[in-house]
């Protein structure tokens, strides 16, 4: 009789967690970058490299190394989709990842009357970029460097996937920043091209 009631008990058990399971809201998607579907950029060099100089301390409060869409990714594919060498410019144009950290901070949740029954932000998060463009050719040797950075506020008692859908929201507006102030510095290259009769391009 134990027996039966020992497997009754578990057949209820998994019942349960199979409609639990079917009824857990979506994974959010990974983040999306808005640069990704836009004109390619013309670099005025025919080669382009990617450095990566960032050293990631994998320990609070960075908080980085614990999600799949860190800053330095956006880098990569940023290079990836945006970046098109002109073949038969001469010059190398090198883009260095500096910085690409996201910082946890805790922030106070009060308790008093007035704010038990509201959900506040619990922590910030704070994701930052700084890279190095730098154009090395026969008529100019020049470099510019950049920052990006954008915020998120994480609501207390957030679920695993309400916090990742805020960080992923905070990573795409970094990839938005970051695309601007890239695509102004290549602007500074081809104007600094063009005072010495150097390749420019034309986007």
């Amino acid at each position: 009789m134990r027996g039966i009631l020992r497997f009754a008990s578990l057949a209820v058990l998994a019942l349960l967690a199979a409609s639990c399971a079917s009824h857990a809201p979506p994974a959010p998607p990974m983040a999306v970058f808005a640069f990704e579907n836009a004109n390619a950029l013309l670099i005025p060099a025919g080669k382009v490299s990617l450095v990566d100089n960032y050293k990631p301390p994998l320990v609070p409060p960075n908080i980085e190394q614990n999600h799949e869409a860190r800053p330095a990714l956006i880098v990569r594919r940023w290079a990836a989709a945006r970046v098109k060498p002109i073949a038969s410019a001469p010059g190398t144009l090198t883009l260095t990842i500096l910085d690409a950290s996201v910082i946890e901070q805790p922030r106070e949740v009060k308790t008093d009357w007035k704010h038990i029954f509201s959900r506040q932000a619990e922590k910030t998060l704070t994701a930052n970029l700084a890279w190095r463009i730098a154009y090395d050719g026969p008529s100019l040797t020049w470099h510019t460097d950049g920052t990006a950075t954008a915020t998120q506020s994480v609501l207390e008692q957030s679920s695993l996937n309400e916090a990742d859908a805020d960080y992923n929201a905070m990573v795409e507006s970094l990839a938005a920043a970051f695309d601007a102030r890239a695509q102004q510095q290549l602007g500074e290259l081809s104007d600094a091209l063009a005072k010495t009769g150097g390749p420019v391009s034309k986007n």
